[in-house]
């Protein structure tokens, strides 16, 4: 249900739009993370079912992946923001839609000098260690939050002699950043250690 409802939020103010007769709006969804994650692959499917659903005036989108946790570091950045300028640049994107804290910075680095008067629609998908809005300001937001330490309770009451928690990761900043909250929820817990 949540990429259905996300689906509707993002595509939703371009269908308000008062677009050229005959144009399909274009989307361009920036995901965070790589194509091979779940949650990527849920958000979008779920768009592209919305997207089937609309008819003839259905909105083009454009999937690209960041892939924070696997490229880090600055040169990869410039060459990602050469290639999306190179491949985009002579299409009218209406809409942005970066997902998760990697694509919001990366939006916010190129967009003063592109896609300046584009609206944008940014997803957080975890918590974030930036404000959204003051990065992209004049945008809009979803904010959607994984919270451990909410979600451990109810392990805990379903399987009650849980004394162990494993909380496995990759080593980049942005998966360094993520598991320190589930790692601290654990801690909380007399009971549970964290391995």
């Amino acid at each position: 249900m949540l990429p259905v409802l996300f689906a509707w939020l993002a595509i939703s103010p371009i269908a308000a739009a008062a677009l050229p007769s005959g144009h399909a709006a274009s989307v361009l969804v920036l995901f965070a993370e790589d194509p091979t994650q779940p949650s990527t692959q849920a958000l979008e499917d779920g768009l592209e079912d919305v997207v089937a659903r609309a008819g003839p005036n259905a909105p083009v989108l454009y999937f690209e992946y960041i892939e924070a946790t696997r490229f880090e570091d600055a040169p990869y950045r410039a060459a990602m923001r050469r290639f999306m300028r190179d491949k985009y640049g002579d299409r009218g994107i209406d809409l942005l839609v970066p997902i998760g804290q990697s694509a919001i910075e990366f939006l916010a680095d190129m967009r003063n000098d592109w896609w300046s008067d584009v609206p944008v629609l940014y997803v957080a998908t975890h918590a974030m260690t930036v404000d959204g809005r003051a990065l992209l300001p004049d945008s809009a937001g979803l904010d959607f939050r994984y919270d451990f330490a909410q979600a451990l309770p109810p392990v805990i009451a379903l399987l009650p002699d849980t004394r162990h928690v494993a909380l496995i990761s990759g080593t980049s900043a942005l998966e360094r950043a993520r598991v320190t909250g589930s790692a601290a929820a654990v801690r909380r817990r007399d009971s549970i250690r964290s391995a």
